[in-house]
């Protein structure tokens, strides 16, 4: 693996860049305390004008088109980048500079130019991507535009959280936007490295994995990448949409495997007379 410093508008605006969750990373699941802490160091940054480290950030690179852009599959950091780049788009909503908010939407939401021109720079898991869309896509949050279902989203809550925190912080918006900048990573760029393991590792770092993320990951990461991405879109995602939450989830699993073991005892007990 390969570590290197960096600030994070540096790492998110790279060029020809695109940031993908992969399908055995939790969904995006940041509280309102972890987004008041984030916000709050940000203010901190511009009353000290200190960087402000922001943690690791693990990924893998897959190059595509001969090399002429990449995706970066995010192992570990995928909470802290989808909330910055939230807080950021929030940001843009109160700032009036044109300049300034097509230096928000280069670098923080979609490509300017380029292969990947107009695109989104991050490409959340299947289940939160609705939602991110409607956020990053809208010139202003309307609640209206969201069904019940999507009000619930952690998305959802922590960016009018972040909304609602800008308005009422002492500080200028464009304060907090420069503020950014002064936010640090270091990012390890894995090579021959198992990125699954890599994440199962780190796992203990950030939020805790429920026990339905557990059972999806122990079905899933043995598999190639791509085969993971069919069967999550085509039968776990289903599962989850239908049951809303990860608890629901666990308790549907644990009903089938109680069904599933009853019908075995009763087979086995058929052959055995």
């Amino acid at each position: 693996m390969e570590a290197q410093e960096e600030s994070f508008t540096q790492f998110i605006g790279g060029n020809n860049v695109k940031f993908v969750i992969p399908v055995y990373q939790r969904n995006y699941d940041w509280k309102k305390s972890n987004c008041e802490r984030l916000f709050a160091d940000l203010e901190n940054i511009v009353v000290t004008n200190k960087p402000h480290f922001l943690g690791t950030v693990v990924y893998q690179s897959l190059s595509y088109n001969n090399g002429n852009y990449y995706e970066y599959i995010i192992i570990d950091g995928q909470q802290r980048i989808l909330s910055v780049i939230l807080l950021a788009k929030a940001l843009g909503e109160f700032i009036e500079d044109a300049n300034i908010n097509e230096s928000i939407s280069a670098f923080f939401i979609k490509h300017s130019h380029g292969l990947l021109k107009n695109q989104l720079r991050l490409q959340p898991s299947e289940y939160d991507s609705g939602v991110f869309q409607k956020l990053m896509t809208s010139e202003k949050f309307k609640a209206d535009d969201f069904n019940e279902t999507e009000k619930l989203s952690a998305l959802y809550l922590n960016y009018k959280f972040f909304l609602e925190r800008i308005s009422e912080s002492e500080f200028a918006p464009i304060q907090i936007y420069y503020a950014l900048s002064s936010l640090k990573i270091v990012r390890i760029l894995l090579h021959n490295e198992n990125p699954q393991e890599i994440f199962e590792s780190l796992n203990s770092t950030g939020l805790d994995l429920s026990n339905a993320d557990l059972i999806r990951n122990y079905l899933i990461m043995a598999l190639d990448y791509k085969s993971q991405e069919i069967l999550y879109k085509e039968y776990w995602l289903r599962i989850e949409l239908l049951l809303k939450s990860s608890d629901e989830v666990e308790n549907f699993i644990v009903q089938y495997l109680i069904t599933k073991r009853r019908s075995d005892s009763i087979t086995d007990e058929k052959k055995s007379r």
